[in-house]
């Protein structure tokens, strides 16, 4: 932890394996900005649930089962689609993030006025595909984190760190904007939900066009594996070990 945050203040030198130049910072701040905002948001999704749909009508069972259509449909995307994001990012897993990152927050933006009456398909819909999007998108964050700042424990702590940080004052604003009981309909979410919205596509849209994802640590794993290949076409039978070089 301590040289990833030497690294981030740009103390590092640069011979070392653990430097990060300024354009490594800069996206690690927008992984850092944007992971938090997102993974606080759908927590803070779950917690004002009720809150968010009672005043519409929907019962508790059927927020319940709201909530579990982002967690469920998560999970099956995670365990079919994760296998073929590395297989289709490998080299390029940047662009699942340009891909899944405005998906996410053009269903965010839409849920201002998907909560109403008696849209239970539409909210099943856009929660569903929250979920498929988020989950698929979560451990891109966590791998792009760990490309740029070539340490992985720390950069994965330092992102859920904020996760947390940012979930606390999530759930205080929003309470905070929940209507009074002279609103249409009493008690609602609406402010909570622009604010949502917004916020998510705000911090999408800095991170679409800052973000440029370069993969460093693969592409020195990749170095030490053509100078293991040569070395062995060097030196044949010296090494009893097949090297596999990764297709960009």
């Amino acid at each position: 932890m301590k040289s990833l945050l030497r690294a981030l203040a740009g103390k590092e030198p640069i011979d070392s394996p653990q430097y990060m130049d300024l354009r490594d910072r800069i996206d690690f701040g927008l992984i850092y900005m944007v992971f938090g905002i997102i993974c606080a948001a759908t927590a803070a999704w779950s917690n004002f649930g009720n809150q968010t749909y009672g005043p519409y009508g929907y019962t508790q069972t059927r927020v319940g089962l709201f909530d579990a259509t982002i967690l469920l449909a998560g999970i099956v995307a995670a365990v079919t689609g994760a296998p073929l994001i590395g297989r289709l990012f490998g080299g390029k897993i940047q662009w699942a993030v340009r891909i899944l990152l405005p998906i996410i927050s053009a269903c965010w933006v839409a849920q201002i006025w998907n909560v109403k009456p008696a849209n239970d398909g539409g909210i099943f819909a856009v929660m569903a595909i929250v979920g498929i999007c988020s989950f698929l998108l979560l451990p891109v964050g966590l791998e792009l984190a760990a490309e740029v700042t070539r340490n992985a424990e720390a950069s994965c702590g330092l992102l859920w760190l904020n996760v947390n940080f940012v979930g606390f004052f999530w759930i205080l604003i929003e309470d905070h904007l929940r209507a009074g009981p002279d609103a249409k309909p009493p008690y609602n979410m609406t402010q909570a939900l622009i604010f949502n919205g917004t916020t998510i596509a705000t911090a999408a849209a800095i991170t679409m066009v800052g973000l440029r994802g370069k993969q460093k640590r693969r592409e020195k794993d990749v170095e030490k594996l053509h100078e293991a290949l040569e070395d062995d076409k060097a030196h044949p039978g010296q090494h009893n070990v097949h090297v596999f070089i990764p297709k960009e």
